[in-house]
């Protein structure tokens, strides 16, 4: 278990040690105890990066709550009343068995934001099972676990991507301001887990002329930021950036797509003025999934002693580009008639004859319907819900693939 605590180092109130509290939802057990800081580091500016962590065996198979509480948050936050004096608490919930794993964020938080410069930040959840991802913004959660009373977004076109994951807006106010990144994990559309990151960010006034970004790809997006890449395709993509003062620019990357199997490769070429990152990916079958794999490019721009990052996000959607029956092997086959289908369609299966599920995703490699086939050859999808429209089907044998298809809604 690791928790990540980023501290203002002029504060007082450090904490060499967190207590952990750890509740089993179905057994009812408890237990709670004292755990010391592993790691110290610079961050940023008046920020340490300090992490707790410890090896914790689980006494039975359950749903776990995981939490951390500290008596007080840093003072004068903009959008938390009186935000001294309410209680820091954070949580994360686990399904414990043998085989699974939280989510994590790849990407570190973002510190100092630039007053009047468009922010964006993405936290670039990545769960190692594969198990199906959605996030949203939450709200802080102060005394006993319960939202704070008097909370607000740091403004009203706070927002986040539902397909990218990146968190926007634009600061126009200067001071601390306070949000919540949480991230929901599903297996067979079950929710089994989730994570939670809380963030603080110093909006501060600066002189800095911001950078112009060019990105240049030999695939054209669906929109900003969203790709659909064949397998067995390379995907190129440049990040430009030019600055029109002549400090230090620099690019760095994160993202799935350099941790998968086939990982991309990821170059960059820093300077003053200007930089440019290129990811390169020659994608292959074995990449190929239903949602998309989410990487972002992290531009530092410094000025004076200040210094600012803005991240760019892609989604990375790998597909099969063909249409009907999909042969994921010599004998297995899946046949959809009629498709495109307007209130219903058939879907036969050859050469399974284990229990499978059948499960339905939209463009943006949301989930949007799990149906249970087990070991028939012939079921029913019926429209119901779905909008006009592309979707992807994937039969699943417990986490094993057995083959995937699209069908049509129109």
């Amino acid at each position: 278990i690791t928790f990540t605590y980023y501290e203002r180092t002029s504060s007082p109130a450090d904490r060499d040690t967190i207590r952990f509290y750890i509740s089993g939802i179905l057994s009812g057990f408890s237990q709670s105890f004292p755990v010391a800081f592993s790691t110290n580091d610079y961050y940023a500016p008046d920020v340490n990066k300090r992490t707790f962590d410890t090896i914790y065996t689980f006494p039975y198979t359950d749903d776990y709550l995981i939490s951390i509480v500290d008596p007080n948050r840093t003072d004068a936050i903009v959008n938390i009343p009186n935000s001294i004096n309410v209680p820091f608490y954070n949580e994360c919930k686990i399904h414990v068995d043998m085989n699974n794993s939280s989510p994590v964020f790849l990407n570190d938080p973002i510190i100092y934001v630039q007053q009047g410069v468009p922010f964006t930040y993405n936290p670039l959840p990545y769960d190692e099972n594969d198990d199906s991802l959605s996030w949203n913004i939450d709200v802080p959660l102060g005394s006993g676990g319960a939202p704070i009373p008097g909370y607000t977004l740091p403004s009203s076109d706070f927002k986040i991507d539902s397909v990218t994951g990146q968190v926007s807006f634009l600061p126009q106010t200067t001071g601390k301001f306070s949000f919540v990144v949480k991230v929901n994990e599903y297996r067979n559309n079950t929710l089994i887990g989730y994570i939670r990151r809380d963030m603080l960010i110093y909006v501060i006034a600066s002189p800095n002329n911001t950078f112009t970004a060019m990105p240049i790809s030999n695939i054209g997006p669906l929109q900003d930021g969203y790709f659909m890449i064949p397998y067995n395709h390379t995907f190129n993509f440049n990040y430009n950036i030019t600055d029109p003062d002549p400090d230090l620019i620099s690019i760095s990357g994160k993202g799935e797509p350099l941790i998968t199997n086939n990982p991309a490769t990821f170059t960059h070429f820093d300077g003053n003025g200007n930089a440019l990152a290129i990811l390169n990916w020659a994608t292959t079958v074995t990449n190929f999934r239903i949602h998309p794999y989410l990487f972002a490019f992290r531009t530092l721009d410094k000025s004076a002693n200040d210094s600012f990052y803005l991240d760019y996000s892609l989604a990375l959607k790998v597909m099969d580009v063909t249409y009907g029956i999909n042969e994921m092997t010599s004998s297995n086959s899946f046949l959809l008639y009629p498709n495109p289908l307007s209130t219903s369609a058939t879907l036969i299966i050859n050469g399974i004859e284990t229990n499978t599920y059948l499960q339905i995703y939209d463009l943006y490699g949301q989930e949007v319907r799990t149906i249970y086939v087990g070991t028939n050859k012939q079921i029913t999808i019926n429209r119901e819900q779905l909008a006009n429209g592309m979707y992807f089907y994937q039969l699943m044998d417990n986490k094993r693939f057995v083959g995937t298809g699209k069908m049509v809604v129109e």
